[in-house]
């Protein structure tokens, strides 16, 4: 499998980097070819129509493709180690049968602070946000949060120094209400 990714990155990804970094160009294609390819679902057990290679096979992977291309590697990284792997670990039964097969299948996830300058775009974010200030990093609590929802907007995209083709932005909430199944593992329970 090595050889497989180490040949696509080579031949898809790598003569469009520089382009794509100078532009500040999300790869769209190239990241709906990784999602055909199995490489946006890489650890989630089929049942939820991932791919399912174990974590060792993940890491090659994201190594090659980040020696193609820094930005698409942490894309990859991000979809999969930090939208749904969080939501694999520690979501519901029904938060892994809603999220994880629309995560596998095109939908792009990231990942969410709620502190100033932190954010990204894309459809689902996994948000981690203080709920108890009482409990310092105890009192954190994460969210899974559909970006289409009443209340939710998506600021400008940030100027960064490298990896421009992933954007960070700031996600504003305004009177926005998440439901109690929306909790990811419980109040507190990612740090707990």
């Amino acid at each position: 499998m090595k050889n497989f990714v180490s040949e696509f990155a080579r031949k898809e990804i790598e003569p469009l980097a520089s382009r794509l970094d100078r532009d500040c160009a999300f790869p769209g294609e190239i990241v709906s070819k990784l999602f055909d390819l199995g490489f946006m679902g890489h650890f989630v057990p089929e049942r939820y129509d991932g791919s399912g290679p174990d974590y060792l096979s993940y890491v090659m992977d994201v190594e090659e493709i980040s020696r193609a291309c820094a930005s698409t590697g942490a894309i990859v990284m991000v979809h999969n180690s930090l939208a749904c792997g969080p939501i694999l670990d520690f979501g519901t039964e029904e938060q892994k049968k809603k999220y994880l097969p629309a995560l596998c299948g095109g939908g792009l996830g990231c990942f969410s602070l709620s502190e100033p300058e932190s954010g990204s775009d894309a459809k689902v974010a996994v948000l981690f946000s203080r709920t108890d200030k009482s409990k310092k990093s105890r009192g954190i609590t994460a969210f899974i949060v559909d970006l289409d929802a009443p209340g939710i907007s998506v600021g400008k995209s940030e100027s960064k120094l490298g990896i421009k083709v992933t954007s960070m932005s700031r996600l504003v909430f305004e009177d926005c209400k998440l439901s109690p199944d929306s909790v990811l593992g419980g109040e507190g329970c990612i740090f707990g």
